[in-house]
């Protein structure tokens, strides 16, 4: 098989040949048709997490040894089927299929209720991370379970978004649905607001107009004004607000709050995840309102504590979400009929130039990987 690898942070990934692998008993090998190269691959390709205040970390510290094999966004055909395939698995040779990522150690309770990617020992094990993914024709994945069917109206390259910028789409917003549904029921309107307007977002729009109570306002915020324009055009937003460059952080909390329901919003969700944006985000809060950090861009946030305690709000993380969530998340696009957002084509050998252009933010919606 033909994979692309990091052998050293910040530099070019390397192209190598190596032997297709037999499948692991209880496993399946995949072969490639599409990955998404997600903003995360970027935060690994240079190793470097901002903490905020001047510190920062290695992640091949704690997650990964060189060289790695990107790729945690995998769709393609079954190619192999391993022995002793785990009881209820029905695929076969040639069915499109999408890879569930996570892999946690199996023997914590959250691997037993399907749920690795809330496993402390997850990062290290993820396709893509610390197994190695999708930037290769074939990729070995060990448990059966972690291949997802996709049905006939949900194409390959879209089912290969669903595994991590749906998925981490879905998961936020279902840590949030309840609160939502509740306030709807209380005041018969709520309001959430999705920062960024990048393929992430497209996706977390989507699925939130699908999955939320149909009372709720969704608000669009971003820093260029041409892609919020754009985003909200291709999408018929509720609303949107712009965050110009050099307006104060007070000025922008204002303008922010004016666009939610009573005073401000019921739910944040960050998908972008530097010290501004947070900061923003949370005080664009409602009483009793949550903000939900999903962005990896790095910083530090800083939020007044008895404000916390005093109007019950919480502040939370999630990481893309389980893999029942994934197989809700398919059927719900199925039946919606959801659009991907802008898609560049890339093939593999073009790699090292995908990269860069997403790094310096010229890929507009996402980018994928495209194999013959």
């Amino acid at each position: 098989m033909y994979r692309a690898q990091l052998v050293k942070p910040n530099e070019p990934l390397v192209f190598s040949e190596t032997a297709i692998p037999d499948a692991p008993d209880g496993g399946i090998v995949v072969k490639t048709k599409f990955t998404g190269i997600c903003a995360s691959d970027i935060m690994m390709w240079g190793d470097v997490v901002s903490l905020g205040e001047g510190v920062s970390i290695n992640l091949s510290d704690f997650f990964y040894k060189f060289p790695i094999t990107f790729g945690h966004e995998i769709a393609g055909i079954v190619y192999s089927i391993g022995k002793k395939q785990p009881a209820g698995s029905a695929l076969n040779l040639g069915d499109p299929v999408v890879v569930y990522s996570c892999r946690g150690c199996n023997t914590c309770g959250y691997c037993a209720q399907y749920a690795p990617n809330k496993c402390a020992k997850r990062l290290g094990g993820n396709y893509g991370i610390g197994t190695p993914g999708g930037y290769a024709t074939f990729v070995s994945v060990f448990n059966a379970q972690d291949v997802l069917k996709l049905p006939d109206v949900v194409p390959l390259e879209v089912g290969c978004m669903l595994g991590c910028a749906g998925l981490t789409s879905y998961g936020a917003l279902d840590s949030i649905k309840p609160l939502l549904e509740n306030i709807v029921k209380l005041e018969g309107e709520t309001s959430l607001l999705i920062t960024s307007t990048g393929g992430l977002s497209a996706w977390c729009y989507q699925i939130a107009r699908a999955f939320l109570p149909k009372k709720t306002k969704i608000v669009i915020s971003s820093t260029s004004e041409g892609r919020l324009e754009r985003f909200c055009k291709i999408h018929r937003c509720d609303d949107k607000v712009l965050w110009k460059d050099g307006a104060s952080v007070a000025d922008l909390v204002a303008l922010t709050k004016e666009k939610g329901l009573n005073g401000g919003f019921d739910a944040v969700l960050d998908m972008v995840g530097t010290p501004q944006s947070t900061n923003i985000a949370y005080q664009s809060l409602r009483p009793n309102g949550t903000m939900v950090m999903v962005g990896l861009r790095g910083g530090t946030g800083s939020y007044p504590a008895p404000d916390i305690s005093m109007w019950s709000k919480e502040i939370k993380g999630s990481l893309m979400g389980s893999r029942e969530q994934l197989k809700k998340l398919i059927t719900l696009v199925a039946e919606n009929k959801m659009t991907c957002p802008p898609i560049s084509y890339f093939k593999l050998d073009e790699i090292n130039e995908a990269l860069e252009l997403q790094k310096k933010g010229k890929i507009e919606g996402r980018a994928i990987i495209q194999f013959d």
